[in-house]
């Protein structure tokens, strides 16, 4: 279920190598939830990208490339230590694909959790767990 929302100015989008990054960070929040990094683990964690036409920083608008990146994830699935792996790895990833990110030493990279409770996630009209994830990616049946 991870869904992860990367936010930035339009133009900034436009430069960063988008499919490595999406990757990377897929990767990251399939492990943070504990489940097996496979095709179907793959399938189900989303990473979108969004951009601003325009973003301002105290009323001034920014040149430096600010990053918003939103992690939504099963609220039981990830214990502060998981929390905050998944921070540093995330930024990490901005730091090592985007030279302005590694310049900033990722200070431009702001990352926010917002979990997600039991019975606030559904799939075709059925709540689904972290159980139920973590059964379906492992090749169970769900329980």
């Amino acid at each position: 279920m991870p869904y992860v929302e990367v936010l930035m100015t339009r133009e900034y989008l436009a430069e960063i190598p988008k499919r490595e990054i999406a990757d990377e960070i897929a990767g990251l929040v399939i492990e943070a939830e504990g489940l097996v990094d496979n095709n179907v683990s793959r399938s189900i964690a989303l990473v979108s990208y969004r951009s601003f036409d325009s973003l301002f920083i105290g009323g001034k608008e920014t040149e430096h490339g600010k990053i918003v990146v939103k992690i939504r994830s099963f609220a039981e699935g990830l214990p502060e230590e998981k929390r905050k792996a998944l921070f540093r790895g995330v930024t990490d990833v901005f730091a090592r694909r985007d030279p302005r990110s590694a310049a900033q030493k990722g200070s431009n990279v702001w990352c926010m959790i917002e979990p997600v409770g039991e019975m606030e996630f559904a799939v075709g009209g059925v709540p689904v767990t972290l159980r139920m994830t973590r059964d379906l990616t492992e090749g169970k049946r769900p329980s």
